[in-house]
């Protein structure tokens, strides 16, 4: 899943008999907060927004990877993940370089 800034996080830490600490683990408190934070959930005409969060982390995947994909790397990704089409790819990644443009990523 990668590392999100924007998930609020709980540290734990472990200590030994004298008080140095031993091991440090982080437990991310509501999962990756990045899907949310980009986009609305149920938008209509978004076939994205209308998937669970491991859809969208897949695709988040894909773009992190490959922002320009080639029309074959689209139609590999709608099967992917069932997308009805090569057109709802399309427009996620439309969407995902807006959000680039303007700052949000």
């Amino acid at each position: 899943m990668g590392y999100d800034p924007l998930s609020p996080a709980l540290y734990t830490y472990n200590k030994d008999n004298e008080g140095n600490i031993d091991s440090v683990q982080s437990h991310t408190i509501l999962g990756s907060g990045h899907v949310s934070f980009l986009f609305k959930k149920n938008v209509p005409g978004m076939w994205f927004t209308q998937q669970g969060d491991e859809v969208l982390n897949k695709l988040l995947a894909a773009y992190e990877t490959t922002p320009y994909p080639s029309k074959e790397e689209m139609e590999h990704l709608a099967k992917e993940v069932n997308a009805p089409g090569i057109t709802q790819i399309k427009t996620f990644y439309q969407n995902m370089h807006e959000k680039e443009i303007n700052g949000y990523l």
